[in-house]
């Protein structure tokens, strides 16, 4: 799918899919359009200085109800979204497990309990005193159970939870939350580059893909740091990265098969190994007149070897190579 962003006379275009790996090292242009796309899908006022956005689908206006938002900047968002408070998810899920025919009667006579109690303490506290009364509503008891704390599964506050913990917690509710409740939701995880490693970056991938297959989730995930990105046949289309241009990734074979076509010399190169190297350069892609700084990587090695760390190249140099790059 083609996305669009219009903002006055201004046109951001960008393949859009279920999951989006935004990459580039044009953080202000990323951040600018997560900010316009999250208020645009939030139905939030735009202030009288503020430009108002036209988001376009394959081309066709989609109204600011299309999506409803998840925005997050920081493990602080984390914690928030999954607190039991009036707007996180965990609240938003109880209400509606409870509100299931297996829970009526439980919480009908959790009610008529309560309705005791309070008659009770009528008669006693206020038999003396007729101009008042203690007035208790069902809803009431939503409030009790919205009193109660999240915390971890060991007992302690969300604070002390690292970051996948968090994120992997927040997929797992989003996941109950979709089979009770729904909707075409987009999350936007910005800088997610900036509270995991490269590791739990590509772990935490894999689990927005498989849920974007099961519900209508759909996931931005900003980045741009070195080899924040995992390129495969399921995540390539989904790849847009930002600099001088906007370059949006094509579909894998096409992508392997250009590559192939355009190498400098005939080359067996898995697509493994391609897709390897791709994840090494794919934050560079769209950068004009970017310098390859060979001799960079020479100090590079020379300060290694001071800590004892190896660097080695895949393969040889083929001699093809360095004119290649000079052009």
């Amino acid at each position: 799918m083609i996305f669009t962003v219009k903002e006055n006379e201004k046109v951001f275009c960008f393949g859009f899919a279920r999951v989006n790996q935004w990459c580039g090292h044009n953080i202000v242009l990323k951040n600018k359009l997560i900010r316009h796309i999250t208020k645009y899908f939030s139905n939030s006022k735009y202030l009288t200085d503020e430009d108002e956005i036209r988001v376009f689908i394959e081309g066709e206006e989609v109204g600011r109800k299309y999506f409803n938002t998840i925005w997050i900047r920081n493990r602080e968002d984390l914690i928030s979204i999954i607190r039991n408070s009036k707007t996180g998810l965990l609240m938003k899920i109880v209400k509606e497990r409870l509100n299931e025919f297996q829970y009526q009667d439980a919480l009908e006579r959790i009610d008529n309990e309560l309705m005791r109690i309070f008659d009770e303490l009528e008669n006693r506290l206020f038999c003396n005193i007729s101009n008042i009364m203690l007035n208790y509503e069902r809803a009431d008891l939503f409030d009790i159970i919205q009193s109660s704390e999240a915390l971890s599964e060991k007992g302690k506050p969300l604070e002390t939870m690292e970051e996948k913990e968090l994120i992997n917690t927040f997929l797992g509710l989003l996941e109950e939350y979709q089979s009770c409740i729904p909707e075409k939701v987009l999350i936007v995880f910005e800088n997610i580059d900036h509270i995991m490693t490269v590791q739990d970056y590509k772990e935490v991938l894999e689990k927005c893909r498989k849920l974007s297959t099961t519900s209508e989730s759909y996931f931005i995930c900003s980045s741009s740091i070195n080899r924040y990105v995992k390129i495969n046949n399921e995540l390539c289309e989904g790849i847009t990265v930002f600099n001088d241009l906007i370059y949006t990734v094509p579909d894998y074979e096409h992508l392997l098969d250009y590559i192939r076509e355009n190498y400098p010399y005939v080359t067996t190169l898995s697509d493994e190994q391609i897709c390897e190297m791709l994840e090494d350069i794919i934050h560079g892609v769209g950068k004009s007149d970017d310098i390859v700084q060979l001799e960079s990587e020479v100090i590079r090695k020379i300060i290694n070897k001071t800590m004892a760390i190896s660097n080695r190249m895949r393969k040889g140099v083929n001699p093809l190579i360095i004119p290649f790059l000079m052009q």
